[in-house]
């Protein structure tokens, strides 16, 4: 599969096919022009992004996902402060 787009497209695209946040979509950046970027095959049978587009573009490692995060963090069910 070979996809040819722009650079806010590409993020949009790896946003969704990776589940990333809002959050870490503004955080991340937009590919240099005319730059290749990978979707290898992962162990599990799907694809990741290569680890060094995932750098270059600022999006976080898999499992460091802020939805990850968020499943852990028990404090987000405490309503004393509610």
């Amino acid at each position: 599969i070979c996809i040819i787009t722009h650079g806010l497209s590409l993020r949009l695209f790896l946003m969704r096919w990776f589940q990333y946040s809002v959050h870490e979509f503004e955080r991340s950046y937009n590919p240099k022009n005319g730059r290749v970027v990978v979707l290898k095959p992962s162990h599990d049978g799907g694809f990741e992004l290569s680890e060094v587009d995932r750098i270059a573009m600022g999006f976080p490692l898999y499992r460091k996902q802020e939805r990850f995060r968020l499943m852990d963090d028990y404090s987000l069910l405490d309503k004393t402060r509610w």
